[in-house]
């Protein structure tokens, strides 16, 4: 089969990491994949899907909205000849259904994945837009329960049986091969001992993800411990909220134990080296940092919101607790003190992966959509 993938970047994200294991696995099954992507923001996967055999076209959009990165889409249609066109992101679906109503183009099944539930245009356009492409499409995937009833139900009103929800996938095995030594290293970059309790979290720093209630239920935390607990909080990441953040931390007087780690090539490696991941985010389209945690076999703790309890068995492969409670967060810390709690939970966790989470997983799921059996 000819898979086109439209995708708005190759970036970093969590979408475009889906797209790039999605990709794989359905080159694994024989089949041809086209990656064409929109914008150069970043291209960070472009070289590597090239060299796993996808074929990558870069179509060149410098501003929205622009002609010319529609007919190089088109001309990407007419040579590549695919038996699907598969869109991520709302400005590749609406290039992409743009595409598919120009004369001379044939008619082909057009699949789109909801990532998340914020619009790409603001205002009253992006619903209609949203409406009109998805209502145009053969059949429309969420990422979680939580996208496709709000987001594809209620908020585009699409009818309950054209929309599928499909998780994400993850390949567990880049998080199993790290060894204790290497942790041990990563650790004492940051001067962190072996038997220090390491809580983390990788994330922008920005409102969304609720950091002031992970550095606030981390204090608590260490407070209600009255100093049994030898714990150290690491931020991974970068954004607009960092001086605020780093502001909290002196006020709390924390800033030997709350290490702002920036930006870092090597998550799997950090999130191995952790003994709890925590997510504290007002909002997610599917958390996909969670599904990684649980991959490098570390428990989760995460807040109450959209997806995040499709992903996180509660009381077994970690906890949830309502988003913005800042007590309830810190009693799940405590939950997690001990070392063999937290290594039962995290290979419940790392079995879930495994069960339901692998890109063959997702792939296989997706074959009938896409008329394969």
């Amino acid at each position: 089969m000819n898979i086109l993938h439209v995708a708005t970047t190759l970036d970093r994200g969590g979408a475009e990491k889906h797209i790039i294991d999605l990709a794989q696995a359905q080159l694994k099954d024989g089949h041809r994949v086209v990656i064409a992507f929109l914008r150069r923001k970043n291209d960070y996967w472009a070289e590597f899907m090239q060299s796993v055999g996808a074929e990558v076209i870069d179509l060149g959009l410098e501003k929205y909205p622009e002609i010319s990165p529609l007919m190089r889409l088109v001309k990407t249609i007419w040579s590549a000849r695919p038996d699907i066109i598969h869109s991520h992101l709302q400005p590749a679906e609406l290039y992409a259904r743009f595409a598919l109503m120009l004369p001379g183009i044939p008619k082909i099944p057009f699949v789109i994945t909801k990532h998340n539930d914020e619009p790409f245009y603001p205002g009253p356009e992006a619903s209609l837009l949203g409406k009109w492409v998805a209502r145009r499409s053969s059949c429309v995937i969420a990422i979680s329960e939580a996208v496709r009833q709000n987001t594809c139900i209620k908020d585009l009103g699409l009818p309950p049986g054209k929309v599928k929800t499909i998780h994400y996938g993850i390949d567990p095995v880049p998080y199993q091969t790290i060894s204790p030594e290497e942790t041990l290293r990563w650790r004492a970059e940051f001067g962190i001992t072996p038997g220090q309790m390491l809580i983390g979290t990788a994330a922008r720093l920005v409102p969304q993800k609720a950091l002031h209630v992970l550095v606030a239920g981390f204090a608590t935390f260490l407070r209600a411990t009255a100093g049994n607990v030898d714990a150290r909080l690491v931020l991974i990441g970068r954004g607009p909220l960092e001086s605020d953040l780093k502001m909290q931390v002196s006020n709390a007087g924390l800033e030997r134990e709350v290490i702002f780690a920036g930006f870092r090539e090597d998550i799997p490696l950090a999130m191995k080296s952790m003994d709890v991941f925590a997510l504290t985010s007002n909002y997610e389209g599917f958390g996909q940092v969670l599904v990684e945690a649980m991959s490098a076999g570390v428990p989760v703790v995460a807040s109450r919101v959209s997806s995040i309890p499709e992903i996180v068995v509660d009381g077994e492969t970690g906890y949830v607790f309502e988003a913005g409670d800042v007590e309830a967060l810190s009693r799940k810390f405590e939950a997690l003190r001990l070392p063999d709690i937290r290594k039962k939970m995290g290979a419940a966790g790392l079995m879930r992966i495994q069960k339901e989470f692998r890109p063959e997983t997702v792939w296989q799921k997706l074959k009938p959509i896409y008329g394969l059996t």
